[in-house]
């Protein structure tokens, strides 16, 4: 049987069927839920898409132009590897077919302008991450907790070892030449692709050394990507399941915010709201939020694990990121601290289900999609 139709295979059979989450959600829930599902457009995937590429060129530009001066450098290279790690989140949005309703499109998309650059395969990350999706914290069949499990983030508890570990390890880089590798060897991808793939990387490399800017393109793209983005790639990654090991769908991720500027870097294009995500695949990034507003009038939702900042907690209702990774259980004590005040914020956030259906569908700010 040719590599590409089981490759196809396997990613149809790794598809979530519908959980059983959904009888919990109200009427009124399910119809907001459907009216931003229906509200997917065209234009918002590749506009993001474009602002990124925007960003990355308008910075080379500026380090040739002051001729690679240190400072200037480093802060263009942290840029770069910025908005590579938010062409991952848009590699993420074309494996569930979303970042444009026309599948050729998002398939071309996909690829040449995001999974290629970056030294992956859209095929073989489609596979993987729908196997994640379909087989969460399964041992055998979860990519991510396989991963997870080799790092030691299943279940971490203390508090030195994982910032030695998880923190500050991973600015040593010392788990780069596994992921590079990884990325490169495409496990499971498409054979056919794996050829393109290569030929564009050969031919794009080719093209930069023709015209004299092949130091350029390695000290402005594949260092950025074998340092900043790596780290940036491990940091986000902790904040999706770490640490919430659950059969419960309502319990098993996290969702998070953070001020803009440590969105930008580890959760580009509204990666963080994962769990609103993992109940609904289909939704695309630039609906995800006014899902997670929607969602709110559900207690199982309500009470699920959504964090405000991540080192350090913003609210007093709410833990970081890291401190729910190392003690989930804080949630029902923090709510418990903070009777009254947890409360108020719980009433207000489960009445925006009224007016989500009518927000969801207005034209997105540009904030949403950078």
């Amino acid at each position: 049987m040719p590599q590409e139709d089981r490759v196809q295979q396997r990613c149809r059979a790794s598809r979530p069927s519908s959980g059983g989450f959904k009888r919990e959600l109200s009427p009124e829930t399910k119809e907001a839920v459907k009216d931003i599902h229906n509200s997917r457009d065209n234009w918002h995937g590749p506009l993001g898409l474009l602002a990124d590429w925007l960003v990355i060129i308008g910075s080379a530009v500026v380090v040739v132009h002051f001729d690679f001066q240190p400072l200037v450098y480093l802060a263009g290279v942290i840029i770069i590897a910025g908005r590579q790690r938010a062409l991952r989140s848009l590699m993420h949005e074309a494996s569930h077919l979303k970042l444009t309703r026309h599948g050729p499109a998002n398939k071309w998309l996909g690829r040449v302008f995001i999974a290629w650059p970056i030294f992956s395969g859209l095929s073989a990350y489609t596979c993987a991450h729908c196997e994640h999706h379909r087989h969460l914290w399964d041992d055998r069949r979860d990519p991510k907790l396989l991963g997870y499990m080799r790092l030691g983030l299943v279940n971490p508890r203390d508090m030195k070892q994982f910032v030695r570990r998880h923190l500050l390890k991973p600015l040593l880089m010392t788990h780069v030449p596994y992921q590079v590798t990884a990325d490169l060897i495409g496990r499971d991808e498409d054979r056919k692709e794996t050829r393109l793939r290569f030929l564009f990387l050969v031919t794009v490399s080719a093209a930069f050394l023709v015209a004299g800017a092949g130091l350029e393109f390695l000290l402005l793209w594949v260092v950025p990507y074998v340092t900043f983005y790596q780290i940036l790639r491990y940091w986000s990654d902790i904040a999706d399941h770490a640490g919430l090991r659950s059969d419960n769908p309502w319990q098993a991720t996290r969702s998070w915010d953070a001020p803009w500027l440590v969105r930008q870097f580890l959760a580009p294009h509204n990666s963080n709201w994962h769990l609103a995500h993992h109940l609904y695949q289909a939704v695309p990034h630039y609906r995800i939020r006014q899902l997670h507003q929607t969602l709110q009038a559900t207690p199982s939702y309500q009470d699920a694990h959504h964090c405000d900042g991540f080192l350090f907690a913003r609210n007093r209702c709410q833990p970081a990121v890291v401190q729910d990774v190392l003690q989930p259980e804080r949630l029902a004590e923090l709510r418990a601290r903070h009777p009254q005040l947890c409360e108020h914020r719980r009433e207000m956030m489960a009445g925006c289900v009224q007016s989500c259906p009518v927000t969801a569908l207005r034209p997105a700010e540009p904030s949403e999609i950078v």
